[in-house]
């Protein structure tokens, strides 16, 4: 049995998931996801209940015979111990001790507890097929989005998606993440119109207001800010359905664009991720980045 602890928001989850399944499958054993949202300081929800997964939640006794606790606080004091300091506790828990890619990760046993954020595409990569099935989304989608996803569909359609929030709003995740501004979308503009005859735009933010008054363009541009609260999954896929993207420092528009399935896609990703490695090999080789 393999049981992922899934923490952060939607494109968190889908790393954490997408490691435990690639797990699972090298050791044909069981997937069973564990939310605690435990290494994440900012309240999230059970966001994979949208996708097409394969996976069920773990249950007290499964958690149990891996000696794993139910208190957030515990698991959140293992994680920073082993993370920070080394000092390991629980022998069946693999801790994520460095953001970069780490071969010996796949190399896991039957029966490990994954704890960690594992933000690396390397992870999973021979199994990319497998996790764009389970990373199809159930639920249908409401009349607004269907018209929206149907002139996604009909014209050169470019994502630009910008993520605020936390990023500008908390000292300590603004040092560390920075948002991408007004330079970063305008030259992913212009990277794509080098390579996209006549895109239009279409801008998801959770700071929409501030998207409206910031990115500007000559090209058709609409701002889509109706996908909000525990809707806002639906952002993701209208960002993966269209056939171009530029992204942000964010898992949530990096997952979106790695849904798209259009084979030739121009995808643009900031260059600077973070201020730490966090994210640093996270971009794919064919992306642009600026």
């Amino acid at each position: 049995m393999i049981i992922v602890n899934l923490t952060g928001g939607l494109g968190n989850q889908m790393f954490q998931y997408a490691l435990g399944r690639q797990l699972a499958i090298k050791n044909q054993t069981s997937f069973k996801l564990h939310f605690t949202n435990a290494l994440f300081a900012t309240q999230r929800s059970f966001g994979l209940k949208h996708l097409n997964i394969k996976a069920e939640i773990a249950t007290d006794k499964e958690l149990g015979s891996l000696g794993i606790s139910q208190n957030r606080v515990i698991n959140r004091a293992q994680y920073l111990l082993e993370h920070r300091v080394g000092i390991k506790l629980n022998k069946n828990i693999l801790t994520e001790r460095s953001p970069i890619f780490d071969a010996n990760i796949l190399n896991a046993p039957d029966n490990t507890y994954l704890q960690g954020y594992w933000q690396s595409p390397s992870y999973f990569h021979n199994i990319n097929s497998q996790i764009l099935k389970d990373f199809l989304f159930i639920k249908p989608m409401n009349e607004k989005n269907r018209n929206i996803a149907k002139f996604i569909k009909n014209c050169n359609s470019v994502s630009i998606h910008i993520r605020r929030g936390d990023y500008v709003t908390d000292p300590a995740v603004k040092k560390t993440f920075p948002s991408v501004g007004v330079g970063y979308c305008n030259a992913g503009m212009k990277a794509v119109e080098k390579r996209v005859k006549s895109p239009t735009y279409f801008v998801f933010s959770d700071d929409i207001d501030w998207a409206r008054k910031n990115i500007k363009s000559q090209r058709k541009i609409y701002f889509i800010g109706h996908n909000r609260g525990k809707f806002s999954y639906e952002d993701m896929r209208l960002i993966s359905l269209c056939k171009h993207n530029v992204i942000s420092n964010s898992t949530f528009s990096w997952w979106g664009a790695f849904l798209n399935a259009n084979r030739h896609k121009t995808v643009v990703s900031p260059k600077i991720w973070s201020e730490t490695e966090l994210g640093k090999d996270i971009a794919l080789a064919n992306w642009i980045k600026i």
